[in-house]
């Protein structure tokens, strides 16, 4: 009676064991091989393919598993400025036909008739300013005249934005699309037109420094 009872309690611990070690059933599973080379489906027990005619070395199917990367929390950003502009000489030209006098009091050459409305053919250009930065930048632009050219000649500028209202200077976004640090940026740039104002009556054959535009980039204040 006792050796019949120790069976019965074996049995009894065995099947327990069995039971805890099953897992979840193959049906539940969501990441299952994909198999291959035209398997039987094994539909009516429990799934997966029946062996067929494999032999030794044939695959039976693959499984794919993603491998991720991440950073780690963000702790600093470095933000850079980075700021272009063309073009970097402007030429403008004045009078079309230009006629020229002999000035024996000066002995010069001086301008007598151009051709052109107001003498100047060419009478603005621009300056496109390109903001590459991750943040946002204002510029200015201010003229200072050379002294080869002694006429008094003026530039005037007309920014391309219309928020500043403010003809000198030029506010640009930065080139941060959204604030999605995956998400690749798009450059912004902006325009100034510029004009010349005066008349030339010394004649200037070859292109001649009339002065330089600075262009200063900086921290916007609002």
């Amino acid at each position: 009676m006792k050796k019949l009872l120790a069976v019965v309690m074996s049995l009894a611990m065995l099947v327990g064991a069995t039971a805890i070690s099953a897992g979840a059933a193959y049906s539940d599973s969501s990441s299952n091989v994909t198999y291959e080379n035209g398997l039987t489906p094994n539909t009516d027990h429990g799934g997966g393919v029946t062996k067929g005619n494999l032999t030794q070395g044939d695959t039976i199917g693959t499984g794919k598993v993603d491998i991720m990367v991440q950073t780690g929390k963000e702790s600093d950003t470095t933000n850079v400025y980075a700021v272009s502009f063309t073009p970097a000489e402007l030429t403008f030209n004045y009078g079309s036909d230009t006629s020229y006098i002999w000035n024996p009091e000066t002995q010069k050459y001086e301008i007598i008739g151009t051709g052109g409305s107001d003498g100047w053919t060419t009478t603005t250009s621009t300056i496109t300013i390109t903001n590459y930065s991750d943040l946002p930048i204002d510029v200015e632009a201010a003229f200072a005249k050379d002294g080869t050219v002694s006429e008094e000649v003026t530039v005037t500028f007309t920014d391309s934005d219309e928020v500043t209202k403010d003809d000198n200077k030029l506010s640009l976004l930065s080139a941060v699309t959204t604030g999605n640090l995956n998400e690749q940026g798009s450059p912004k740039s902006g325009t100034f037109t510029v004009a010349l104002n005066g008349n030339l009556t010394n004649p200037y054959t070859a292109p001649t420094k009339l002065g330089t535009v600075t262009l200063t980039i900086k921290v916007p204040t609002t």
